[in-house]
């Protein structure tokens, strides 16, 4: 366990590739925790999202740490 700064972050990006007179949007759409501790870093991200349609969730988290 850490003591963290926990930080909040929502994204949305709206894109658009076009080729030869034909468009395609993509949105992609997430909403993610991130913990951050002194002296050691980024130790855990969790969230979710979502790409042209597909959702998905993660977390990742460290499991160990050595401080010299």
């Amino acid at each position: 366990t850490f003591d963290a700064l926990k930080v909040q972050v929502n994204t949305t990006i709206n894109l658009s590739a076009s080729y030869k007179g034909f468009s395609v949007p993509v949105k992609f759409t997430s909403a993610y925790t991130y913990w951050f501790a002194p002296g050691v870093g980024w130790v855990k991200a969790s969230g979710t999202g979502n790409v042209a349609g597909n959702s998905f969730s993660e977390t990742i988290e460290l499991q160990s740490d050595r401080i010299p």
